[in-house]
């Protein structure tokens, strides 16, 4: 009788440890996609889609950006790059509708790029004035 205890308890602790383990990294996946979103300037522009694509293209040939990787569609367009300290950075463009798009801006993957996200999303805005 004790042996058929012994083991129900070392299932019961198997699938007690399991449910741990699985609520945690479920956990840390949702602490991680909401670092990443905070750690994005972000703003909405009363301009077309393509001026914005147009704009985000002027401040890499104009700055200190180095382009890598473009992905553009009818609704959203990722450019992906370098900012001057090395840190891998993302600009998305959103259309929101014909004449009102938004631009998120993230640089590394921790809010201590979010300064330099700020610079390059003020540097847009200015452009768009």
């Amino acid at each position: 009788a004790i042996l058929i205890y012994t083991i129900m308890f070392k299932k019961l602790l198997g699938f007690m440890f399991l449910g741990f383990v699985v609520l945690n990294l479920c956990g840390c996946l949702f602490i991680v996609a909401g670092m990443r979103d905070s750690a994005k300037a972000k703003q909405s522009f009363n301009v077309s889609y393509s001026k914005a694509i147009d704009v985000v293209k002027e401040v890499f040939t104009a700055g200190n950006l180095k382009f890598t990787k473009a992905i553009i569609k009818s609704d959203i367009a990722v450019v992906k790059g370098t900012f001057a300290n090395g840190k891998t950075m993302y600009i998305e463009i959103f259309r929101i509708s014909d004449n009102e798009s938004r631009i998120e801006v993230r640089v590394g993957t921790s809010e201590s790029g979010k300064p330099d996200a700020q610079k390059i999303l003020d540097d847009i805005s200015q452009r768009l004035k």
